[in-house]
């Protein structure tokens, strides 16, 4: 009882703060996209005051909460909360497969029995040397009865729960998903780009067995001011779908944030990363993009790359470091080229 009244508390106190999330984001006009109702639900929850103190900022300075703040705000303090709800979602996917493997060992049993029970009711039918063996047949016909139709019952009963776990399980799938992925390019997220960095370094990455590529598209900026925020999305999902297409299979990317991909490449040569990040850097600057909408021509779009290779033993946020101060450094160079961290030439 003490459980269930637990439960019930939690899933009102839930349902409370669902209900201010909905309240602030109708209130401020606020787009209903996941990034925004999960802002809106740590605000509502009220427990962190930095997050609390930089929407209540922005909502005074600007009237609602801008992509690109909403953007900057869930990577600083939502997705710290990823790798307790990924791990989450692993013990409840573990705990539907054994109970999809009980449910159904269970549901084969209860056909059997209800076999056997039939096969039984029908011998004791066929007896009729007396009255009272008669008697006792009937009773216990109707008792077997009772068994198959109360096993029969059963037996619906534990479809039912299995249908039920089979679409908990669909769910987890979907929300595992949406928690991986970026809502906007379909590219793996920032969360999902830690924890593989993070893995591969835990185990025993070698030196210069692994490249990191920080991908910027260049004067982003001008895009979002001249055409709009719906302009600067269509041009983060071209050049997303760009460079997903030119890294062809040869590492993993993901969306680093706002303007910004990060790649992963595993076991390649410099030489096959040097060219590698010269055709990620040409993939965009092939064809012009027009806003379809108001056939506006945005014009070409160029990416500036900065490339490091693993140090053995070196941390994560150094190596990151690496590579994003040979972004900057290929920023400085003019923007459109490479940079290598260990040779400050671009390409």
């Amino acid at each position: 009882m003490d459980a269930l009244m637990r439960s019930k508390d939690v899933h009102e106190v839930a349902t409370q703060h669902s209900l201010g999330a909905h309240k602030v984001m109708r209130t401020y006009g606020i787009a209903p996209n996941p990034i925004n109702y999960t802002l809106c639900y740590l605000y509502a929850v009220g427990e962190d005051r930095s997050l609390i103190k930089e929407i209540d900022q922005n909502l005074e300075e600007q009237g609602t909460l801008l992509p690109e703040v909403a953007e900057r705000l869930f990577q600083q303090y939502a997705l710290k909360l990823a790798a307790p709800v990924h791990d989450l979602q692993n013990s409840l996917e573990e705990l539907a497969e054994k109970l999809l493997a009980d449910v159904g060992h269970v549901a084969k049993e209860t056909r059997g029995h209800q076999t056997a029970m039939q096969s039984v009711e029908g011998k004791i039918q066929a007896i009729r040397s007396a009255d009272d063996v008669t008697l006792v047949t009937a009773q216990l016909s109707e008792h077997l009865q009772e068994v198959v139709s109360s096993g029969e019952r059963f037996g619906a009963e534990l479809a039912n729960a299995q249908s039920e776990i089979n679409q908990l399980k669909s769910e987890l799938d979907a929300a595992r998903h949406d928690s991986e992925h970026d809502s906007l390019t379909k590219l793996y997220n920032r969360g999902t780009f830690d924890r593989a960095m993070s893995d591969l370094i835990k185990s025993g990455c070698q030196a210069n067995s692994l490249a990191l590529l920080m991908v910027d598209i260049d004067h982003f900026k001008r895009v979002n001011d001249k055409f709009g925020h719906v302009a600067g999305d269509k041009v983060i999902q071209w050049v997303a779908k760009n460079l997903k297409t030119a890294l062809d299979g040869l590492g993993e990317i993901y969306r680093y944030g706002g303007e910004e991909f990060v790649i992963l490449c595993k076991n390649l040569t410099r030489e096959q990363v040097d060219e590698l990040a010269v055709a990620l850097r040409a993939s965009s600057v092939r064809q012009q993009i027009r806003i379809r909408t108001t056939n506006e021509l945005v014009g070409k779009v160029t990416v500036s790359i900065g490339v490091a290779f693993y140090n053995e033993k070196e941390t994560q946020e150094a190596f990151v470091k690496r590579a994003d101060d040979a972004l900057y450094a290929a920023k400085e160079a003019g923007r459109n080229c490479v940079v290598f961290a260990d040779q400050k030439s671009n390409k």
